[in-house]
Formats: C-alpha cells, sequence, structure tokens
C-alpha cells in the first residue's frame, strides 16, 4: 500500500472519531524517517493544546492499532498543525477569508515567486487575492490558479 493510500485510510477512519471529540482533522502523513511516524494533524476553534492532542492520541490508538493496512511498526503523533501550516482544503480557505495570506508560485508567475495579499475568496479552480503593494492592498482581488501554487498560508507578521 503507498504512502497516500495509507494516509487516505487514516483521515477516513480518524476523521469521524475527532470529530466526536469536538476536534477536526486537519492532516495526516506518513512517513518513514529512520522509524515510520503516522502524524495527525488537528484543530478547533481556539485552538488545541496538550490535553487535545493526549485525549485524541489515547482514542486514536487502540483503533488504528486493529487495522491490517498499518503492516510495519509506526510512532503515532498527534500535533496541532501550527500556525504556517498550509491552506489545503475549501474549509481552511473559507476560514481564512478576509486574513492576509502568503502564496507562493510553483515557479514564477505573472513575474513574481511570491505573493502576499488578502484572500478574498476560492472556487475549485482558483483562489481570489487582493494582493498588499508596499503596506496598501490593491484594488481588486486577483485570481489566481490553484495549479500554479506551491503553498499558501496565513501571513505572519513579526
Amino acid at each position: 500500500m503507498t504512502r497516500e493510500e495509507v494516509e487516505t485510510k487514516v483521515k477516513e477512519l480518524a476523521a469521524p472519531l475527532l470529530k466526536s471529540l469536538g476536534l477536526g482533522l486537519v492532516d495526516a502523513e506518513y512517513v518513514k524517517e529512520g522509524a515510520n511516524y503516522l502524524r495527525i494533524f488537528i484543530d478547533r476553534p481556539g485552538g488545541v493544546d496538550l490535553e487535545h492532542c493526549e485525549k485524541a492520541s489515547e482514542e486514536l490508538a487502540p483503533l488504528l492499532d486493529k487495522q491490517t493496512f498499518l503492516t510495519e511498526p509506526y510512532y503515532l503523533e498527534v500535533s496541532s498543525p501550527g500556525l504556517d501550516r498550509p491552506l489545503k482544503t475549501d474549509e481552511d480557505l473559507q476560514a481564512a477569508c478576509g486574513s492576509k495570506v502568503d502564496v507562493i508560485f510553483k515557479q514564477p508567475y505573472q513575474g513574481r515567486e511570491t505573493l502576499v495579499g488578502v484572500l478574498t475568496g476560492h472556487d475549485g479552480e482558483n483562489i481570489y487575492v487582493r494582493p498588499l503593494l508596499k503596506g496598501r492592498t490593491a484594488q481588486g482581488p486577483q485570481a489566481l490558479p490553484r495549479s500554479l501554487l506551491q503553498c499558501l498560508r496565513l501571513h505572519i507578521d513579526f
């Protein structure tokens, strides 16, 4: 079974359980870094703390241990996705509407490798960003094809 297939199955199993705990599944990744790691990223309105991660881990571990598709030993890690996590799902994008975002392109787009702006909307093919130019917001939103994006995340002002 491929890494992507394992991640898909884990997401299908974990999402309903996490929802019952008042948590949302942000992402799951199955990686080999010497040992195998199954990382589950969770969130909820107001954020998550150590107790949320512990409870999710305690509930997920027995469920995952019963599965036959996880054939090799692994370490389960449950954590918050962090402030700089990529915005991947429509739910992520909807929650981020009106917020400043960093757009990183796969290759230069209209002469730019990156863009900072305000996320104003999204659809199946595009995200809509009102670029910030020298500290000011541009007049109208710019449609950016999702296929050109390497990463989209909330902008963090230092």
